[in-house]
């Protein structure tokens, strides 16, 4: 290993045995925080750094257990039911509430991991897989950049393919690229000011990066997300043209809108700028797909 073992880093979850995000078996590292705020964000309990409270009220059985755990009185119970004040869970370290919760209406998302934990967890799984590989998502990898950069110089150094799945805005993302093999980096926008818009961040780096990578011969997988109204139509034509401007070891997957990340948004207490955004069919995506491969490009379905 090369050192960076004992680097914290806060974690959602890590899912092993998948075949997606990447090529062959692999695990995926999600990581917590994200600086881009997409309306049609399916993780937007990954967004915050620190770990956020899950509510699920219809699962909810035990409310006056829900009221006595709470140290802090931040669950009450009124008509019958638990309410929590969120503004007093804030600052919560030790969620009281979720560890004596018992009927799954609680949950907490996130928590502090080492670069030595997470390969511990991993490492089984090579075992059976010469070649299993490690992916890590979120939220965005980079805004824990240390950790990001550690985990990786350590899963390289174990042996396994490493890839991640970033927003591409982060001038550090380029003191990652020597242990990775795979870089999958989002294009929300092509238009600068549409993106910033939609995002809260220009995409200036963005573009960079991907040129960037680009041109350093590193697999490159440009991922486009279609949100009806929000980056689909002209949007889509242009963007083809961009990635098939590029040279180099470059494919292109659209991502189609969905309606999973919903249940999160509720969990979270908040609700979804998409909630009323009809997913697009797959005859939609289908079309945008053909609009790539008609620019040149090569598109890829996972």
């Amino acid at each position: 290993m090369t050192g960076g073992g004992l680097t914290k880093g806060n974690i959602l979850s890590i899912g092993h045995g998948t075949t997606k995000d990447g090529p062959g078996w692999r695990s995926i590292v999600y990581f917590k925080g994200c600086n881009f705020s997409c309306p049609w964000c399916s993780s937007p309990h990954t967004i915050p750094s620190k770990p956020v409270l899950l509510l699920y009220p219809s699962f909810a059985k035990y409310p006056e257990r829900d009221a006595r755990s709470c140290p802090k009185g931040a669950v009450r119970i009124e008509g019958g039911a638990s309410v929590t004040d969120r503004s007093v869970c804030e600052d919560c370290v030790t969620f009281d509430c979720v560890r004596y919760c018992i009927d799954g209406s609680r949950e907490v998302a996130g928590a502090e991991m080492t670069v030595d934990d997470v390969i511990r967890e991993i490492m089984p799984y090579k075992r059976f897989h010469a070649d299993y590989g490690v992916t890590i998502s979120g939220g965005e990898p980079t805004c824990q950049p240390e950790f990001f950069i550690e985990l990786l110089k350590d899963l390289k150094a174990a042996g396994f393919h490493t890839a991640c799945e970033t927003n591409g805005s982060s001038p550090r993302l380029a003191d990652a690229l020597p242990y990775l093999d795979l870089v999958m980096c989002d294009l929300k926008h092509l238009d600068d000011a549409r993106h910033k818009e939609l995002t809260g961040v220009t995409n200036e780096t963005v573009i960079e990066n991907i040129r960037a990578i680009a041109a350093s011969g590193k697999e490159l997988w440009i991922r486009i997300p279609v949100a009806p109204g929000f980056n689909d139509g002209e949007n889509l034509a242009k963007t083809a043209e961009f990635v098939a401007s590029l040279k180099g070891n470059i494919k292109a997957e659209l991502l189609g809108y969905h309606r999973l990340g919903l249940p999160f948004w509720e969990a979270i207490g908040k609700k979804s700028p998409c909630e009323r955004v009809v997913p697009p069919t797959e005859t939609e995506i289908e079309a945008a797909r053909a609009l790539f491969r008609a620019a040149g490009v090569n598109v890829i379905e996972t």
